[in-house]
C-alpha cells in the first residue's frame, strides 16, 4: 500500500468540510450583513480545491483505459448508487411518504433515474452535489489531451519542456475568468462568455498537476508559502469587499463560487500553504490521513443524510440552542452564527463519517471472507 501524505489529505478533510459547510449554510442567504457575507466566502472554494488535488494524481497514470477502468469503479458506481438510494427515500425524507411505501418502486422512477445519468445530471431528488462528478467525468474524457501538456509529476525533463504550454493554458483561462468578472460589475456593454467552460475545471486540474510537481520546493522555500499566504490574504478581502458591493446592489452576480478569478487565485494560493506545513509521523498526522481515505465517502452521504436531518428540525433546533427567534438567523450576533454553522458542520460530517465508517469496515469484512474463503473454479 502507498504511503498517503497527510498534507494532501488535510487539503481533502478541509475540502470536504468547506463542501458540507457551504451545503447546511442557510444563514439569509443574499443578505449584506458583514459576517453573513463573510461566512458565504469562507465556504466559497471546496469544489476548487477537489478539482486542484484531482490534477495531483490525475495525470500519473499511464492508460487511459485503465484509468476509465479505475475511475468507474472507485468513483461512479458508488456514486450512481448513492444516486439511485437518494431517488428511491426522496419521498421518505421529504415526508411524503413512509419508509416502506418508498420500496414500491415504478417504472417512472427507473426512467428518470437513468434519463438523469445519460444526461449528465445528479437530478433534483437529493443527490444534487453529484453535479461534480458530471464534470469531474468531462475533464476525464480530456485526459489524452491533457496528458500531453502534463506527462507525469517524475517525468522531469518533459515537465520542463510542457511547462510554458500549461502556464500558456492556465494564463489565457485565467482572463477569460477575469473577463467574466468584470462583466459582473457590469463595466463592459458586451458578454463574451468562456469559450469552452470545461477549461476551467480542467486548468484547477493542470494548476494542481504543477503545484504538486513543485511540492518540496515549496515545502523547501519558505517565502513560497509566505508570499502565497500574503496574497490569499488580499485577494479574500478584494473579493470580500466586491461581493458586498454586488448584494448591496441588488445585482444578481456574484464573487462566490468557483469559477471566477478570485477563486482561482485563492485556491491555488491556500493549496501552496497547505502543502507547506511540516506534518510529522504521528496520531494526527495519521487520523487526517485515515480521514482523508474516507472523504469520497463522506462527500457522497453527507448531503442525503443532512437533508434527513433537517427535515427532521436539526435547523429549528440549532437555532432555538443558540438562541434565535429564525431558523435563517435573520437577526443574531456574530457568535450565534458560528455556534449555529459549526453545530451543524459538525453533526453533519460526524454522521457522515459514521456511516463511511461502517460501508468501510463492511468492505474490509467482506476482503477478508474472500481472502480467507476464495471461490474455486471448475478447473481448480
Amino acid at each position: 500500500m502507498k504511503k498517503r501524505d497527510a498534507n494532501v489529505d488535510l487539503i481533502r478533510v478541509l475540502a470536504c468540510l468547506s463542501v458540507i459547510g457551504l451545503h447546511v449554510n442557510t444563514i439569509s442567504s443574499g443578505s449584506a450583513d458583514f459576517s453573513k457575507v463573510l461566512w458565504r466566502l469562507v465556504f466559497a472554494d471546496g469544489v476548487a480545491f477537489f478539482f486542484i488535488v484531482m490534477g495531483f494524481f490525475l495525470f500519473q497514470n499511464e492508460s487511459f483505459g485503465k484509468l476509465l477502468k479505475k475511475t468507474g469503479v472507485k468513483i461512479f458506481i458508488p456514486a450512481f448508487i448513492v444516486m439511485a438510494l437518494s431517488k428511491l427515500f426522496y419521498p421518505w425524507i421529504m415526508h411524503q411518504a413512509s419508509f416502506f411505501e418508498c420500496f414500491q418502486i415504478t417504472k417512472e422512477d427507473i426512467v428518470e433515474l437513468f434519463t438523469c445519468i445519460l444526461n449528465w445530471s445528479a437530478g433534483d431528488f437529493m443527490a444534487d452535489h453529484l453535479w461534480y462528478l458530471f464534470v469531474y467525468a468531462q475533464v476525464l474524457l480530456l485526459f489524452p489531451i491533457l496528458k500531453l501538456l502534463c506527462p507525469g509529476i517524475h517525468r522531469t525533463e518533459e515537465n520542463a519542456k510542457t511547462l510554458k504550454y500549461r502556464l500558456y493554458l492556465i494564463t489565457f483561462t485565467f482572463l477569460m475568468m477575469v473577463i467574466e468578472d468584470i462583466q459582473a460589475i457590469e463595466v463592459l456593454p458586451i458578454h463574451i462568455g468562456c469559450i469552452f467552460p470545461i477549461l476551467i475545471p480542467a486548468v484547477y486540474a493542470v494548476a494542481g498537476y504543477t503545484i504538486y510537481e513543485n511540492r518540496e520546493k515549496i515545502k523547501r522555500d519558505f517565502r513560497i508559502p509566505l508570499v502565497a499566504g500574503i496574497v490569499f490574504i488580499l485577494v479574500q478581502i478584494l473579493r470580500f469587499l466586491m461581493e458586498y458591493q454586488l448584494i448591496g446592489a441588488g445585482s444578481e452576480a456574484s464573487f462566490l463560487n468557483w469559477k471566477n478569478s478570485f477563486a482561482f487565485v485563492a485556491t491555488v494560493c491556500m493549496i501552496i500553504v497547505l502543502l507547506a506545513i511540516p506534518l510529522k509521523e504521528n496520531r494526527f498526522s495519521s487520523a487526517i490521513c485515515f480521514l482523508g481515505s474516507l472523504n469520497y465517502s463522506i462527500y457522497l452521504v453527507h448531503y442525503g443524510l443532512y437533508a434527513i436531518l433537517q427535515w427532521r428540525g436539526l435547523q429549528d433546533r440549532v437555532a432555538e440552542f443558540v438562541g434565535s427567534d429564525s431558523p435563517t438567523l435573520l437577526d443574531s450576533t456574530a457568535l450565534q452564527e458560528i455556534l449555529f454553522l459549526g453545530i451543524r458542520i459538525i453533526v453533519v460530517f460526524t454522521v457522515s463519517f459514521a456511516v463511511s465508517l461502517t460501508v468501510y469496515f463492511i468492505k474490509k469484512g467482506l476482503r477478508t471472507v474472500k481472502k480467507r474463503y476464495p471461490i474455486k473454479t471448475r478447473e481448480q
